[in-house]
């Protein structure tokens, strides 16, 4: 029984050097971190495998009838299972998440955006709106581009505009923190024209979360929003973060190794 104990003590000692082979470990953890640059967020979450959700090949439609769950594209094959319908905040009933199509020219924003049937606010989801995403396998990294028309200088009405703070990106049970929109990051992402002397210009702005655990699902939620208060957004481009499956192959090999040593040090004992 002493040497068996003595062998296990042996294997736990070794523990460190196997992951350490399989490059996990403190010194490889990534720590968690928010961003409302996704070229930051890109570079966060290098080393893991990202893929993209961009509604572009998807629709136009209801979410209903083209399908809740949507895989991404790139190196992560991820389904994403999105709200087919979410509450109305202007009257009775629930509204249809659907895809729709971008309102002027779509460049770079994409020929289709993630919106409602709402046709008497743009389409568009309300602050306030409870939009969750789900995600089929866990994830360590999770954003989004939020497209708002309501933002930078329009007029000075409660009921017009988005400001800092006004929406927030959270994942998991809480636990990771949280990516706060901030103005001064977004970019305009297409023009709408509506014929007159006046364009609209619509805004992108990026919010992203990387864990330093793994979460199935993420959500928007709206901290800063005046009650009754309201401005109107739709979403696009979601991208997650897995890890790269070929970090699998360094563990099986580490915890092989690990166990003939044992098998060793039992016989020799």
């Amino acid at each position: 029984m002493v040497s068996r104990l003595v062998a296990f003590r042996a294997l736990v000692a070794t523990l460190p050097w196997v992951l350490a082979v399989a490059g996990i470990g403190s010194s490889a953890a990534r720590a968690a971190s928010t961003h409302t640059s996704e070229v930051d967020f890109l570079v966060a979450v290098a080393g893991l495998d990202v893929g993209t959700l961009d509604f572009d090949s998807i629709g136009p439609g209801l979410l209903s009838s083209l399908g809740a769950t949507q895989s991404t594209s790139g190196a992560a094959n991820v389904g994403i299972t999105l709200p087919t319908t979410v509450p109305s905040l202007f009257g009775p009933g629930d509204l249809d998440v659907q895809v729709v199509e971008a309102p002027s020219p779509p460049a770079p924003a994409g020929a289709h955006v993630l919106g409602t049937d709402d046709s008497g606010n743009g389409d568009q989801f309300a602050a306030g709106t409870p939009l969750t995403f789900t995600f089929d396998v866990p994830v360590l990294a999770f954003g989004l581009t939020v497209l708002s028309a309501d933002a930078q200088g329009g007029p000075s009405s409660p009921l017009c505009c988005i400001f800092d703070d006004d929406i927030e990106l959270s994942v998991g049970a809480g636990g990771a923190p949280t990516a706060q929109l901030l103005l001064s990051d977004g970019v305009v992402v297409f023009t709408i024209d509506p014929g007159g002397p006046s364009e609209t210009d619509v805004y992108g702005y990026f919010l992203g979360v990387v864990a330093d655990t793994p979460f199935t699902s993420a959500s928007l939620d709206y901290p800063a929003v005046v009650p009754d208060a309201g401005f109107f957004f739709g979403a696009d481009d979601l991208l997650v973060a897995v890890p790269e499956p070929g970090t699998l192959g360094p563990v099986a090999i580490g915890l092989v190794a690990l166990a003939r040593l044992g098998r060793a040090r039992g016989r020799v004992s």
